[in-house]
């Protein structure tokens, strides 16, 4: 499910309230003010999940290792998109160095 995003400045941020409940609304969002494309991510699309590693070295490993529809970031990130039977919830791991 697409979101226009670029609000307040902040090119990651969606335009419109209530986003994460768009439905099939995803077509009267202000495209023309928008400044980058997000996707909808669990129920509403089918399950769709993405897996986003920062590392350029992960990345780079984990991409040759995946069979799955992948997308290299401009920093030379990497966002792996697959389905799941069921959606999970969203996690977010921080690197921790010691």
């Amino acid at each position: 499910m697409p979101l226009a995003l670029g609000a307040g400045g902040n090119i990651k941020r969606p335009l419109i309230p209530g986003w994460q409940h768009i439905g099939e609304d995803w077509q009267i969002q202000p495209w023309d003010q928008a400044r980058g494309v997000g996707i909808l991510l669990g129920p509403v699309s089918d399950n769709l999940a993405v897996i986003d590693i920062d590392d350029e070295g992960l990345a780079i490993r984990a991409g040759k290792l995946c069979n799955q529809y992948q997308v290299y970031t401009p920093n030379r990130h990497i966002h792996i998109y697959l389905r799941e039977d069921e959606p999970s919830p969203p996690r977010f791991f921080r690197e921790i160095r010691v």
